[in-house]
């Protein structure tokens, strides 16, 4: 699960807040002290998207393929755009897998 401070940046950025009480593909929503909720209209609460709902936002960039990839040793996930000849014009990292993605969207989007 996203940290709460993670989350407000993603809503800060614009990513979509399913206000409509309608949570897609497993998001939920927390509040500061990560406390879950099905759906509220608290505005403390932020919405917390699943994995599979980051790599949907992120979206396809002409030829790249995404990538996500675990480096054991740094304890680390990467997410990443790759043309699959070694360049990687967008690469972040992340704790864990939902950390990653969500900082690839924010890289993305330039926030």
């Amino acid at each position: 699960m996203l940290s709460y401070q993670l989350c407000k940046r993603l809503k800060d950025a614009g990513f979509n807040q399913h206000e409509s009480y309608v949570i897609p593909l497993g998001g939920i929503y927390i509040s500061p002290t990560e406390e879950m909720s099905l759906g509220t209209n608290d505005k403390n609460f932020m919405y917390c998207p699943s994995l599979s709902e980051l790599i949907e936002a992120c979206g396809r960039i002409d030829n790249n393929y995404f990538a996500l990839c675990a480096d054991k040793r740094a304890g680390e996930w990467e997410a990443m755009y790759t043309d699959g000849f070694g360049k990687c014009p967008f690469s972040v990292y992340g704790e864990t897998p939902e950390e990653a993605v969500a900082e690839l969207w924010l890289v993305l989007h330039n926030k």
